[in-house]
C-alpha cells in the first residue's frame, strides 16, 4: 500500500512550520505509534501553479489506504492543516527534488530515495527546533559543516597529496559563499541586505567558527551531536553510489547556466562579484566533474531538508553567511584568495 499525501500551505502564515514540525513528530517519532513503513516528506512547491505543500509518501505492508488516511487526516487536523490522501503507485508520485537542477533517468529514483533516507533524521531533528530561535541556528549551522565535511570523507579530492583535509574543507565550504551570493546579487539594496545579515555574524560568528575548527581538526567531532551523525551517516551512505550514476550518465547537470540565461537577451545579465570570472577548468569541475556533482546532489537535498525542517530561504542564506564568513576567518583568507585556490584546485583535477 502506497498513499501520497499534498496539504496546502500558506506562505503567510508565520506558524506553517511549526505546525508541519508538529505533524511530522506526530506520524514519525519513535514508538509504538511511529508509522510502520517507508515514508518521506518533503515541503515543496507545484510546479505549474507555484502554490505551496507539504507533501508526504506513505508505505505501508500493516496498513491500507483507508486506515493510512484516517491516521494522516487525524494528525494534519491536530495541527489546522488540510490532507489529501491519495493512492497512488510509488513510482508516479512527484520527485521531492524536481527543482534543484538535475534529471537524466535515474533522478527520479535517486532523489525519492534521497529523501526516504532522510526523512527519518529530520523527523528526529524536527522537535528540537521550537522555542529557541538561536539553539535553532545554531543546529543548522552544525549540521551544514557536518554535511561539508562528510562529502569529503568520501571524495576524491582527498587523493590530492597537495590538499590536506583542512584545505579541502576551506574550498567545501566556499560553495556556501557562492550560494549566498547569488541571492546578494538579486537584493533590492545589496549594502542593506548585507549589513543585516553582517548583524547576525556578530552574533552567531564566534560558534561558528569552533564547528568550522572543530571539523577541519577531526571530521568525527563535527558529528559529536547525534541528530548531525545521522546526517554524516546519510552521507556516507550515498555519496559513492551517487559519484557511480553521474559517471555513468544516469543524473545529470541540468541547471542554467548564465550563458542560458542570456541567450536571447539584448543586454545580458552580469555575473555576480563570485562567480565574475570561470575557467574552463573551473566550469569542468562544477559542472560536469561527477565527484563534485555528488557534493551538489546532497547539498541541494540538504538545502531542501533546510526548507522542509522551517527554514525559510531568508534563513538558508543566512547559514550560508556566516558561514562563509567563518572560513573565511578561519583559514585567514578572502574570498578571492579562496577563489584562487579553487582554481588551483580544478586544474589539479583536470590535468592529473
Amino acid at each position: 500500500m502506497h498513499v501520497f499525501v499534498t496539504i496546502p500551505l500558506n506562505k503567510q502564515d508565520v506558524s506553517v512550520p511549526q505546525r508541519t514540525r508538529g505533524l511530522v513528530t506526530d506520524l514519525f517519532a519513535s514508538g509504538p505509534s511511529a508509522w510502520p513503513g517507508a515514508y518521506f516528506f518533503v515541503r515543496t512547491w507545484d510546479r505549474e501553479t507555484g502554490l505551496d505543500y507539504f507533501q508526504l509518501s506513505l508505505e505501508s505492508t500493516e496498513f491500507d489506504a483507508d486506515e493510512a488516511r484516517e491516521r494522516v487526516e487525524r494528525a494534519a487536523s491536530a495541527q489546522g492543516l488540510r490532507a489529501t490522501v491519495a493512492e497512488i503507485p510509488f513510482e508516479e508520485i512527484p520527485s521531492p527534488l524536481w527543482n534543484c537542477g538535475f534529471g537524466g533517468p535515474d533522478f527520479d529514483a535517486v532523489a525519492k530515495r534521497l529523501y526516504r533516507a532522510a526523512s527519518p533524521v529530520l523527523a528526529r531533528i524536527a522537535p528540537s527546533l521550537d522555542g529557541d530561535t538561536t539553539g535553532s541556528y545554531l543546529l543548522a549551522l552544525r549540521l551544514m559543516v557536518a554535511h561539508a565535511g562528510a562529502t569529503l570523507l568520501e571524495s576524491e579530492q582527498r587523493q590530492l597529496p597537495s590538499h590536506s583535509f583542512e584545505e579541502l574543507l576551506s574550498l567545501r565550504l566556499l560553495s556556501f559563499r557562492s550560494h549566498y551570493e547569488g541571492v546578494f546579487a538579486r537584493a533590492s539594496d545589496p549594502e542593506s541586505f548585507e549589513r543585516r545579515y553582517a548583524a547576525y555574524y556578530d552574533q552567531l560568528g564566534a560558534r561558528a567558527r569552533d564547528l568550522v575548527r572543530a571539523c577541519a581538526e577531526s571530521p568525527e567531532s563535527a558529528v559529536a551531536d547525534a541528530r548531525v551523525g545521522d546526517w554524516a551517516d546519510l552521507v556516507h551512505q550515498h555519496f559513492d553510489a551517487l559519484r557511480v550514476a553521474v559517471a555513468a550518465g544516469l543524473i545529470v547537470d541540468e541547471g542554467l547556466t548564465l550563458d542560458d540565461l542570456n541567450r536571447g537577451r539584448e543586454v545580458p545579465l552580469p555575473p555576480t562579484r563570485f562567480h565574475s570570472f570561470m575557467s574552463d577548468e573551473m566550469a569542468q569541475l562544477l559542472h560536469h566533474n561527477p565527484d563534485f556533482l555528488s557534493f551538489r546532489v546532497l547539498t541541494s537535498l540538504l538545502y531542501s531538508c533546510l526548507h522542509t525542517l522551517g527554514f525559510n530561504l531568508v534563513e538558508r542564506y543566512l547559514f550560508c553567511y556566516v558561514l562563509a564568513r567563518a572560513n573565511e576567518d578561519v583559514s585567514g583568507r578572502a574570498t578571492a584568495e579562496l577563489q584562487s585556490g579553487l582554481g588551483a584546485l580544478a586544474r589539479k583535477l583536470a590535468h592529473r
